[in-house]
């Protein structure tokens, strides 16, 4: 759904539900407390669920609908796509029909290929048995008809148990195999293997069914093509029945290297493979360390690629970043005066208006301590405290309430549906998590949990709680960790699920960062780096398309206004300015907002599209990303400052990226708080190194191609020198290469990743060197897949097994 803008449109008042007072109950958190009783506007419906549904309600998934409609609307996993109806599941291949594509937009269909159910069974609904990180656990039942369905983003299996009853398949498609229970079926064009258990026979045309072999399961896959070998590829991973898929993550420190292991939780139903087919997305192919095979899919989000195995890895160079740009752009007599000029409240309203007040405030107060405005700082950090205790105290006109019914803290006043259908909670909660994360770092006592910390906590672990096992909240609420981004609405829609303001999402994940880095919470500040992380590689290439590689050649635009389950809008949910649709992808505009600069060869594009007379302010410290003395010039004595921001912040951002230049996306530091410019001028290039120590005590912060500078307790620093040689390769990821040393992190982007694995590659394609651990026995075991584990690709010398479930 979609959150904006309310003092920019000027119709707030059309979107907002003011609580009705009449509290009864709160939850005491330390110095805070929510409202759980009273009566507040909700949501119309209650949870489709199970009567042994034992976690905590989760929405604004891509599988939305299961969970907020009796029967769901199309549901898009990519590869795969599925609709919940009372006969059964529908499943569909988007990518392998006809896309829709105009200037406006464009779409993938979904169509029901194939139908799995019970024979006879006319369920009273679809309803959520269980979820994991990336799949959700469906139930049908009928009487002593029951069916279960497993689905998962990735997957191009579903699994299935059928009990009271024979298990029904329905296709238009002639089955082209049958044999030992298994059945190849072409559908228009797109073929499906049916793996039943082995001894299984098939009876019927049209809808073909089968008692299973006296047995309860079945798998479904869609294949990349009807050849025998790929059936029987496929067949071999037939019989692991997916029952979850996760994914597990380590923050390198030495290095700033994200590394994430997505891995499957199996059941063996027949034979002796543990392993799954994974279609991995594009933002994971590109940073993939496991080898791919050669099988490829087509889908809304480009083309997909297959690892087969129990996981697979990726491994992102996270570029840090800081409380705010390096103070280099303006002189000091400069800052100071734009310091001492700046001012502003907290908004008394709703949680959006609200939240972006204070989101304008503490962009400024690292800029006034920079500036040595300690009575301008903490002017600020007072005004940002008393807004957020304002929300963190029910009974008043500001207010948090626990929706237990949905598992969900919901703010009133509501905008934007905040209430009635969950939406943007991440999107107005990250202004208050930020805002919280700039009076850490000043007044770290008011963030202690017996304080107020407490109830920061509450509002990330709603938006996206870091514990599986999490009482109120569920897991990644609003992002879906498998498809990389985060999602907006709370109910669904017959595209599924959509996002518009990517860049607010990201201004939630930075603001964890910040919280977890400023209390010395490494869970949480590694659980926001893995976002970030994550979420700026699929920003690039689904919004922003930077490789000319996702949208379709029909779609005339450089960037969409939203990202929709089957596709892409050139829209808004709240305005149809060509300035508004790009814009409202790049705002806030915040020291965390480096993440754009990452392709800077797509700025000056997107840019001159985009920048239309809305928003000049944003547009100007976007071009200065790639263009730092145009961005100043055209910037001048200033311009109109949306909203959330503010002239004095603006001017500080453009000039600091004039004097530092381009952001090196090569570079790690061994604090995360860093950043790295490069800027070249006259045949030579000034490399800037900034880093913000938060330890209480002076920290030599290290980058890796061999600078390091010692960083004062509670201090940002910022050094320039020459540009330093370093072996890394450029962004351009070639594709991984095998060797014969093991199935397991046995490949190693030429260059990129010159470590890790236990083999790695140089530049050439030679081996440079192999990696064993100590423990000569669990190096060997990784090698043959035995149950030790599975090696994570680690810096040298560190051996770090996944232990088999």
């Amino acid at each position: 759904m979609k959150s904006h803008i309310s003092f920019s449109i000027g119709c707030s008042c059309l979107f907002l539900v003011t609580a009705v007072a009449s509290v009864r109950a709160q939850a005491v958190v330390g110095a805070g407390n929510y409202a759980v009783d009273g009566n507040f506007a909700t949501p119309a419906g209650k949870p489709w669920i199970t009567d042994d549904f034992k976690l905590p309600v989760k929405s604004a998934q891509w599988w939305v609908t299961l969970i907020s409609e009796q029967f769901s609307q199309p549901m898009f996993a990519h590869p795969l796509s599925f609709k919940a109806t009372a006969k059964g599941l529908e499943m569909g291949y988007p990518g392998g029909g006809t896309t829709y594509a105009e200037a406006a937009g464009f779409s993938w269909g979904h169509t029901a290929d194939i139908t799995i159910g019970v024979e006879g069974m006319n369920a009273e609904a679809a309803r959520v048995a269980g979820f994991s990180h990336a799949s959700v656990t469906a139930r049908w039942k009928d009487g002593t008809k029951v069916m279960e369905a497993v689905m998962s983003h990735g997957l191009p299996f579903a699994y299935y148990k059928i009990t009271g009853g024979k298990a029904a398949i329905t296709s238009a498609g002639k089955p082209w195999y049958d044999k030992d229970g298994t059945l190849g079926v072409t559908v228009n064009g797109k073929h499906y293997g049916v793996f039943a258990p082995s001894g299984s026979v098939w009876g019927g045309a049209g809808t073909v069914t089968s008692d299973l072999n006296g047995k309860d399961y079945l798998s479904v896959a869609v294949l990349p093509d009807n050849s025998p070998e790929t059936l029987a590829f496929f067949r071999k991973y037939a019989f692991a029945f997916v029952k979850e898929v996760r994914v597990d993550w380590a923050y390198m420190e030495p290095n700033a290297k994200m590394i994430c292991t997505w891995s499957a939780k199996t059941d063996i139903k027949e034979g002796t493979e543990a392993g799954t087919v994974f279609g991995l997305l594009r933002h994971q192919w590109l940073d993939a360390s496991s080898p791919l095979t050669a099988i490829t899919y087509k889908s809304p989000r480009g083309e997909m690629k297959v690892a087969a195995g129990p996981s697979f890895q990726t491994v992102m160079q996270f570029n840090g970043i800081l409380p705010t740009l390096p103070n280099i752009g303006l002189d000091a007599a400069a800052l100071k005066t734009q310091v001492s000029g700046f001012s502003g409240s907290v908004g008394g309203g709703d949680s959006y208006g609200s939240g972006k007040s204070m989101g304008r405030l503490a962009a400024m107060a690292p800029i006034a301590d920079l500036a040595g405005d300690m009575a301008k700082r903490d002017e600020i950090v007072k005004a940002l405290e008393k807004g957020l205790e304002s929300w963190f105290t029910s009974g008043g006109g500001q207010q948090l309430w626990y929706n237990k019914t949905w598992s969900a803290l919901v703010g009133y006043p509501s905008s934007f549906y905040t209430d009635t259908r969950l939406c943007d909670h991440h999107f107005h909660y990250g202004y208050f998590i930020m805002a919280a994360a700039v009076i850490a770092q000043y007044d770290p006592a008011w963030a202690a949990k017996d304080k107020w910390g407490g109830m920061v906590e509450m509002l990330i672990r709603e938006v996206n709680s870091w514990d599986d096992a999490d009482p109120l909240f569920a897991r990644f609420r609003y992002f879906d960790a498998y498809e990389g981004h985060g999602w907006a609405d709370g109910m669904g829609f017959d595209r599924g699920n959509n996002q518009e303001s990517s860049s607010e999402s990201m201004n939630c994940n930075a603001a964890i960062i910040q919280w977890g880095v400023h209390t010395g919470n490494k869970v949480i500040r590694d659980l926001g780096i893995f976002m970030y992380a994550t979420e700026a590689r699929a920003i690039e290439q689904y919004w922003f398309d930077v490789d000319g590689a996702n949208f379709p050649t029909a779609f005339p635009h450089e960037a969409v206004g939203m990202v929709w389950s089957n596709g892409g809008a050139y829209s808004t949910w709240f305005s149809a300015d060509v300035g508004r649709i790009h814009g409202i992808n790049i705002l806030p505009m915040t020291a965390a907002s480096v993440y754009l600069g990452r392709r800077p060869d797509k700025i000056a594009k997107n840019y001159a599209e985009g920048n239309k007379g809305s928003w000049p302010d944003l547009f100007l410290q976007y071009l200065a990303m790639t263009d730092g003395d145009g961005a100043a010039q055209k910037y001048g004595g200033g311009v109109e400052a949306e909203a959330g921001d503010s002239k004095p912040h603006a001017l500080y951002q453009i000039k600091s990226l004039q004097a530092a230049g381009k952001l090196n996306t090569d570079i790690g530091a061994s604090v995360p708080s860093f950043n790295v410019f490069d800027k070249a001028a006259a045949g030579a290039t000034t490399r800037t190194y900034t880093a913000f120590n938060a330890s209480a005590a002076p920290v030599t912060v290290t980058f890796t191609d061999g600078f390091a500078m010692e960083v004062p307790a509670h201090t940002q620093l910022t050094k320039q020198g020459p540009a330093k040689a370093i072996a890394i390769r450029s962004p351009s990821r070639p594709s991984a290469r095998a060797t014969a040393t093991g199935p397991w992190n046995s490949a190693a982007y030429p260059g990129r990743y010159p470590w890790g694995g236990f083999a790695a590659y140089g530049a050439d394609g030679r081996r440079l060197r192999a990696i064993h651990s100590a423990a000569s026995s669990a190096a060997s075991g990784a090698r043959s897949r035995a149950a030790a584990g599975v090696f994570l690709t680690v810096p040298q010398g560190v051996f770090s097994p996944i232990p088999a479930e």
